[in-house]
């Protein structure tokens, strides 16, 4: 009987053990695809401030008055 119960804690102690690393593999993949997120956001926000600072400078371009001769 107490045989039975110290091998099913030592295997529930081991499942633990798989489920702790389990879980730190996870957190450090996360991490990792966190900040592959953020270098792809700036990315993102980099191409659309590229192109919306020429859209206004045409904008612009396009509101002042034309010189008549």
């Amino acid at each position: 009987m107490f045989e039975k119960m110290s091998d099913d804690l030592h295997n529930a102690l081991l499942r633990i053990e798989l489920l702790e690393e389990d879980r730190n593999r996870w957190q450090t993949d996360c991490a990792r695809a966190e900040a592959e997120l953020r270098v792809e956001r700036q990315h993102h926000t980099n191409t659309i401030k590229d192109k919306i600072v020429p859209q206004k400078e045409i904008a612009a371009l396009k509101q002042k008055p034309r010189r008549t001769n």
